[in-house]
Parts: C-alpha cells; structure tokens; sequence
C-alpha cells in the first residue's frame, strides 16, 4: 500500500516538471494543490514560477503579487515582479517594483534596465535603499540600536511599505522588544492581513506570555497560509512555535466545518455585541457619582450570587459565587489584603511599588484605610493634598494632572436578578458585583484585594460589564501612574474585549514601570 503524497511531495513534483520544460503540467498540479491548499504560500511561489517560466507574464505577476501579499519582503518574488510587469508591457508599475527591489539588490543590472526605461514616466520615490540596507547590515551585525533608528527613519518616510514594517518587526523581535515587535506587527496586518511574518511572530510572543487563546487566530491564520510550517521555521528558525509537519497534498473536507462555521458566525456576533456596548459605555474619569451610605456597601449583587446560581442550576456560576469576597466579613483583616497572583499574558512578579500601595500611593486620590463607622456612613474622600514644593520637596508625577484626578468611582445601579437567567448574564452580573467589591475595596485603602477582584471581574466579564471594568482600570492607572498592576490588569480587560492595539499599549507601559522598579 503506497503512502499518500504529501504537499512537500507535489511541489517537488512541480518543481521538476518545471525543470524538465513540462510547464503545462506544473500548472496543472498547483491547480489540483490550489483546491486544498488556496493561500499556501508554497504553491503560490511554485505557480508564479511555472507562468513565468511558460512565458505568461500576465498569469505570472498576479501570482508573485499574491506571493508578495503573504511575504512582502521576499526580495526575489519583488524581482521576479518587476521583470514580469516589464514583459507584460506594464512599464510605470514595473519601475516600481524594480525601485523597491533595488533598495536591497542596488547593483541588479536586470532591474537597473527596467528603472533606465523610457517606456513610462518616472514615479515619486523616496531615496531610503542606502538606510534601509545600513539597518539591515546592523541588525545582523548585532548593533540593534543603530539599525533600529534607520529603520524607523526609513518607515517614517514610506509609511505604507510593508516590506520595511517586516524588517523593522523583526529587528525589535531580534533585540528582545517584543511588545513593541507586537505593535508593528499589529500594524502590518492592518495594511496587509495575510502578512505570514506578523503572524508567525504574533503566535510566537502570544505562546510566550499570553493567555489561552489569544494566539489562535494568528495559528489559523498560518494553518491557511503556510500548511506546513516550513517558511514560518525558515522566517524564525529556532523562535519558532511550530515545527516543520507533513500534510496530505489532498485535504478532505472536515466533517465539522458546518459547526465550525456556525460557532464563527456566533463569535462575529459577540464581537458585534461588544462593540456596541463600548461604544455606549462611560468613558474614564466621567463616571463620577455621590456617596453610598453603609446600609449600600454589602452590595445585594454579592449576597444574591449563590441564589441565582442555584436558582439557575448552573454549577460554574454557583462555583464562581463561592469566591466572592465580602468586604464586610474582611473589615478587620490585615490591610495587605490577599496577593495579587501573577497576572496573564506577562506573569510577572509583585514589585514592592506595587505592593507598598495599599497606604501611601493609593491614599493620594482615594480614602485612606477606614471601617465605617457603627452608626453612619462611610465618609467621603478627602481631595488630593498637596506636596509642600515651597518647602524643597519634589512634585510627584501624578500631581501634573490633579485637576483632571477623580474623587470618586462611580456605583453602579443595583440590578434585581431575573428568574432563568442564561449563563452569560449570570457572568455579567458576577463580574458587576466583583467590579463594585473592588471599588469599595479602593476606598478602604485595600490595594491588593481591589487588584485580585478586579481580575476575577475581568475573568467574568462581557459587554457593558467588561466596558465597566476597563473604565475603572483606565481611571485608576491615569492616578495611578506608578501603578503597575493596574496596567497589567487594563491590558488583560483589553486584550478579553479583543482591543490588541490598546491592550499592547498597557502591557507596555506595564513593562517599562517594571523595568525601572
């Protein structure tokens, strides 16, 4: 019994054909790959070169565009471009290509011939080869700061190229800046979302320092472009997530694609729903209210948790009510409140700023430490005090903008819990009372419990309950910009809602407090 071909074995098979001058047959059998395999960069590259080598320079260019669409900075598949357009009579575009592909071969003689032409007016091209070459040379060299720079220089002038958007990705990735490597990636798939470079180093820094499932759709996104992981190993050699596999050259179809594209279709509709519940919620700083007196601070939503989950019969939510914490039970607890544990996606450690902030950092906009009283209320928070500048002291950092700090976080309006609830609105409601648990917990100058029910919140949370939560974290990290933990957890409130852009901004920010600790 012979083994079944594998899509390695049939891109030989193409590349021989090929040699051999059978071109029709090269076609023919990236035709047949095409019908399992219709983004695999592979097959692309093996079906350009099969035109191109027929002398259908047409057929040809619209494949190497595809290859380029999946790896812009592929320097041959630019060449091979640039010489079909020309042979295709597509003189202005081909001088393009060429002037780009120059930029890394500048001594080419077959593209010096193309841009030499008279055959079509001459395009606006920055001059960036010599910066972008220099930057390459530095970056192999191991001098990642000079290579940067010139990177950057050369991004700033062609915003739009995304070959140099790879490079100056990879030179970040290369001198260990991943968050920032993440952030250029994130914007190459904005301008090229197939990019099979963002990709693969996207998976690789989710695999690396994210939670579960975060790096699913750039693991898809590889599935579909490079089926067996060989240019993504070629791309990151020994960073690589993936190891080089074998695939059947003929994929059958999968008995659960039906459910699949059912639960994707669901997930398009979270997404939607998501969007326009943020789109409705309060932004930081505005959502400002008055004094609750203590006959409010057991929050009904914490007592209820348990009746509703038993009332629903759902063992998760009854299992998650279990946890809460009452603020009311913890009163005479020691003011370091329980451990913030390592958060996700970055794990790190507790640092002592972050630790010490139950007193002096969280008392500079919030209520010092205090019970409430056995007979009255909880009383309101006393206004930032002012450092005594005159006196030759320092003006701390958070002091700049004291006009702008709030003196409150708002309550929520308490929500009566309805019969059959579903086990999302369960999870809401949970996350609610956790949010409101930790507002109280802030004002009783119990940092560290504020920090964990948060992210028990975070854990719960969806739709405008999530929204609430990261307007929360953004209040507090804007007056508590030292804090790193409440970074930490605004980027973990980001990256739940599917903001990766604003959630890479607070993990960064997250880092740098944690480096200068």
């Amino acid at each position: 019994m012979t083994s079944e071909p594998t899509l390695g074995d049939v891109l030989s098979e193409v590349e021989a054909a090929i040699a051999a001058g059978d071109h029709d047959r090269a076609i023919a059998l990236t035709d047949d790959l095409l019908q399992s395999y219709p983004d695999a960069i592979g097959v692309w590259r093996a079906r350009a070169e099969a035109f191109d080598a027929s002398g259908r320079p047409f057929q040809a260019s619209e494949a190497y565009r595809r290859v380029l669409d999946i790896a812009p900075a592929d320097v041959n598949a630019m060449r091979r471009l640039a010489l079909a357009l020309s042979h295709a009579g597509q003189g202005a575009e081909a001088k393009l290509v060429a002037r780009q592909a120059l930029d890394y071969a500048p001594e080419d003689e077959a593209l010096l011939r193309i841009v030499a032409a008279r055959d079509a007016e001459d395009a606006e091209w920055p001059e960036v080869g010599a910066a972008l070459r220099e930057g390459l040379n530095d970056v192999r060299a191991g001098l990642f700061d000079r290579g940067i720079t010139r990177l950057h220089s050369v991004v700033a002038q062609c915003p739009d190229r995304a070959d140099a958007l790879v490079a100056l990705a990879h030179a970040l990735w290369e001198a260990g800046l991943r968050v920032a490597a993440a952030e250029a990636c994130q914007f190459i798939l904005d301008i090229q979302p197939d990019c099979l470079n963002a990709h693969a180093l996207l998976l690789a820094l989710w695999r690396r320092i994210g939670p579960p499932g975060l790096e699913q759709a750039h693991l898809n996104a590889i599935e579909r472009l490079d089926p067996d992981h060989r240019h993504v190993k070629a791309l990151l050699g020994d960073d690589s997530p993936l190891e080089v596999v074998s695939v059947p050259a003929v994929r059958q179809p999968s008995a659960q694609s039906a459910a699949e594209e059912a639960e994707a279709l669901d997930r398009a509709a979270w997404v939607s729903d998501l969007v326009a519940a943020a789109s409705s919620a309060p932004k930081p700083l505005e959502r400002i209210a008055q004094p609750f007196s203590a006959n409010d601070a057991t929050y009904p939503l914490e007592r209820d948790d348990a009746l509703i989950a038993a009332a629903s019969g759902d063992e998760v939510a009854a299992a998650v009510a279990g946890d809460v914490v009452h603020l009311h039970d913890a009163a005479g607890a020691d003011d370091d409140g329980m451990p913030v544990e390592s958060l996700i996606p970055l794990e790190w450690e507790e640092s002592d700023d972050v630790s010490g902030e139950s007193g002096a950092a969280a008392s500079v906009w919030l209520t010092d430490a205090v019970d409430a009283e056995p007979g009255g209320s909880v009383p309101m928070p006393p206004q930032p005090t002012r450092p005594n500048v005159s006196a030759g002291g320092a003006s701390p950092e958070w002091v700049a903008n004291e006009a702008t700090m709030p003196t409150w976080i708002a309550q929520p309006k308490p929500h009566t819990p309805r019969r059959g609830a579903s086990r999302a609105s369960l999870a809401g409601l949970m996350a609610t009372s956790r949010a409101a648990a930790a507002r109280e917990a802030i004002n009783r100058g119990r940092w560290q419990e504020a920090m964990s029910l948060y992210e028990k919140a975070i854990a719960l949370g969806r739709g405008k309950a999530l929204d609430e939560v990261i307007a929360d974290l953004a209040a507090l990290s804007t007056v508590q910009p030292l804090a790193r933990a409440a970074h930490e957890l605004l980027g973990m409130a980001y990256a739940r809602k599917g903001d990766m852009n604003a959630a890479l901004q607070a993990y960064r920010r997250a880092m740098i407090l944690a480096t200068e600790a």
